[in-house]
């Protein structure tokens, strides 16, 4: 996860699994050849210095591949907490109402993390890799 004027970006994993999902939201950053940098740093397949760019994965920040996942895949992530720890909870879109889907939790304990973002970051993966 990267960070950049108070804003969070999603992992290189989390990227390659929003490609993987279809997502293809403009972005002000990517991951080039593994390496996070803005946009305008490079044009079509080569980057601003003429090296030729072997992979691209857009890096959107964690809120806006949040809105994506509820906006184009019908997931609602809340992340709750407090300053112990944070959990996730999720739900989708069946119909006219928003129904839990059990997958950010096992049974009734919930996984803890120590910041929001890693527990948003958490939330956005575990429901990415069902698609």
């Amino acid at each position: 996860m990267e960070k950049i004027n108070n804003e969070y970006y999603v992992s290189l994993e989390l990227a390659k699994l929003l490609k993987k999902a279809g997502f293809d939201w403009e972005t002000e950053y990517a991951y080039v050849d593994e390496l996070f940098c803005p946009m305008r740093s490079f044009s079509s397949n080569f980057n601003s210095w003429g090296i030729k760019i072997h992979e691209f994965v857009s890096a959107p920040t964690l809120d806006v591949a949040q809105r994506w996942l509820r906006e184009v895949k019908n997931i609602r992530l809340f992340v709750e907490g407090g300053n112990e720890y944070y959990v996730v909870e999720s739900y989708i879109r069946y119909k006219n109402c928003w129904c839990p889907t059990g997958i950010c939790h096992n049974g009734l304990e919930y996984e803890r993390f120590n910041t929001y973002e890693e527990a948003l970051e958490a939330g956005i993966k575990k429901h990415l890799k069902s698609f």
